[in-house]
């Protein structure tokens, strides 16, 4: 699954993540798709969601008020990128939701045993 340029256009500029695109590389595809975006400003995860139904917006805008209510007990949290309308975008027709790039480690659900990514 790929993402064209002028969604990476889009989102790039609609959550200010620099001037220039850098590299794309996909990291995951399971329920939703996610790619490492580096722009001349940072790198990024940009989540492409299976489902644009309200409940879902409304799913990820209530974990980000409790992920800040986490952060205000100094609880360490990675908080998605807000636009002027919140955590969620819509480019050509798909729901999109950005977050800082962490390197980190991918554990199964279910499963007792993580993976480290190269991403």
């Amino acid at each position: 699954m790929s993402m064209g340029s002028q969604i990476i256009e889009d989102i790039r500029r609609s959550y200010g993540l620099g001037t220039q695109t850098v590299d794309l590389s996909q990291a995951t595809e399971s329920q939703h798709s996610v790619w490492r975006l580096t722009t001349d400003n940072g790198s990024y995860a940009v989540k492409k969601l299976n489902s644009k139904s309200p409940s879902w917006i409304d799913r990820y805008e209530a974990t980000e008020r409790i992920a800040g209510q986490f952060a205000d007990l100094g609880v360490s949290t990675v908080s998605a990128i807000r636009t002027e309308t919140g955590v969620t975008s819509e480019f050509d027709g798909e729901l999109y939701v950005v977050y800082p790039w962490v390197d980190g480690t991918q554990v199964a659900i279910g499963s007792s045993e993580s993976r480290t990514s190269d991403y």
